[in-house]
Parts: C-alpha cells; structure tokens; sequence
C-alpha cells in the first residue's frame, strides 16, 4: 500500500467530480465533469477494460479553465451492460454524454480503444476540431499485434468473498515496469464492484467480442489529429506512408518517452503537459 502520494495527484484526487448519467439507446451511460471555464471543453474516453475513474488524477488538471468529462462507455465503469457492443455505439454515447454537459465542439482525447471511438466521432457531420488519439491500434501493425486481447473473451466472470484478494490481482494489461502504484491502487479500487455473489471487476467481458471487421475507416475522418504514442506501446508499430497521408497533412504523431501502452498510468505529468499544449494550440487558432 502506497504510503506517500504526491502532493499534485492528492490535489487532483480530492477534487469531487459531478457524477451524472445518460440514456442512450436504451443502456444508462455514466460520466464524470469537472471544471466550468471558457476554454475549449474536453471529453476523455479511456480504453478498452477501462473506466473513466483512468483519468481521475487527469482531469482536474485540464480543467482549470474549461468544462472536462469523463465517460464510462457501456460495458465499463458505471455505466449499463448491451448484448453487443461496436465502436459507432460508443461513439453515439460519447457524443451523447458531450450534449448533455453542453459541451460546444469538445476536443476528444482518447486512450486506446477509447481513441478508436474518438477518431470515430470524427467521421461524423458535427465533429471534434480536434482529436488527440493515445496509444491506440491505429495502424495494420499495431490491430495485429493486440488482437490477442480478445482471448479475454474466454475467460469467465469470477467472484471474490475478500475485497482485497481481487485488489491484488488488478494489474494494467500490459503491464509495464513504469507503471506508478499508487494510480494503480486507485484505478483498481474504482474498477471493482459487490455483487450478489461476491467482488468482481466491473467491465463485461463481452466488451472484447465485437466483430474484427468493426475497423474504423480513417479516410473518413475529419478536423486535426494528434497521435501521441508510447515509447513502449504503439511506438514500436510506425505508421507507413500511406496512413500518414490519410490521417491529413495536419496530423501530428509524437512518442511519449518512458512510456508503456498505459500513458496516464506511467507518465500522467507528461500526458497533462501535451494535452494542454495542443488544446492551447487549436485554440489559439480558432481566432
């Protein structure tokens, strides 16, 4: 048990988020809002497994002078539970958890799956400005190298009778030796749920058994994109050419350095940092 904590994260952890739901498609979608400034607003959509509790220590940070959420896609987190799942349908509940903050042209910020589902709200009419992608299996490379999550699938639902003995066994997938305990400690408190039967984690396996040909088509994709790669993580797969060339002459890809695939996990200051330097950027040249 971490015993020590940081004087920032503690700052960030004590800032209360307004918890609030939404209906969509007849599945109740939870998220999380800080902040209420005038700058542009944020909505952050966290990976596959994962939960909006992933940017607890993330959020408070960026919202300083704007409106910032936090969605707990279905299957994950709070949110309710569908018999399947596809990256549209998310990406129907993001839009929808933005318009009911009132949130006016959000900049999306995804990690992983959730930046999937933010490239994938940009192929819509009314789109982000701006889209930042984190660690996500974008490229041919780099959806092979992770289609072995969906083993995932395989795995049954188990219950704990000791709250603390499903605590321990909560580790990122995968797991990286940059990985910060006590994030972990809070992830893994927020990601576990008392059932009738006992303690289990809170996402429906069924999450990782949508259909592979559910791909995102890049060409469709519209505003600007930022694509921030971990130095362990995506990194190690480069985009090509060609799907440079089709993520538009505007798009930026950077490497966090130190970093494994879970970026807010490993390097949270540096994530802030580029976040907030690219959404201060779109939104000096709004004007």
């Amino acid at each position: 048990m971490t015993t020590s904590l940081p004087e920032w994260f503690v700052e960030a952890l004590n800032t209360e988020p307004e918890e609030r739901q939404v209906l969509v498609d007849g599945c109740h979608v939870a998220y999380r809002a800080w902040g209420d400034g005038d700058g542009p607003p944020v909505v952050l959509v966290h990976g596959g497994g994962a939960n909006a509790s992933w940017w607890d220590h993330i959020a408070p940070a960026l919202a300083a002078d704007r409106r910032v959420i936090a969605v707990d896609l279905s299957g994950h987190g709070d949110s309710g539970r569908r018999d399947a799942y596809d990256l549209r349908l998310w990406a129907d509940e993001v839009l929808a958890a933005s318009d009911d903050a009132n949130l006016v042209s959000p900049v999306a910020v995804g990690h992983s799956l959730g930046g999937l589902v933010a490239l994938d709200m940009a192929t819509r009419d009314v789109v982000p400005a701006l889209t930042i992608v984190v660690d996500s299996a974008i490229t041919d490379a780099a959806r092979r190298e992770w289609l072995w999550m969906r083993r995932i699938t395989a795995k049954p639902v188990v219950h704990y009778t000791d709250r603390n003995q499903l605590l321990e066994r909560f580790t990122p997938t995968p797991p990286d030796a940059a990985n910060r305990p006590y994030i972990v400690e809070h992830i893994a408190a927020r990601s576990i749920t008392l059932a009738t039967e006992g303690w289990r984690w809170k996402l429906d396996p069924g999450i990782f058994a949508r259909p592979v040909s559910d791909a995102l088509d890049l060409a469709r994709v519209q505003g600007r994109v930022v694509v921030l790669q971990a130095e362990r993580g995506t990194a190690r797969t480069p985009f090509s050419k060609a799907e440079l060339e089709i993520l538009g002459p505007d798009a930026t890809v950077a490497v966090v350095p130190d970093s494994g695939h879970h970026v807010m996990v490993d390097q949270p200051e540096a994530l802030i940092d580029l976040v907030r330097q690219h959404v201060s950027a779109y939104d000096a040249a709004r004007f």
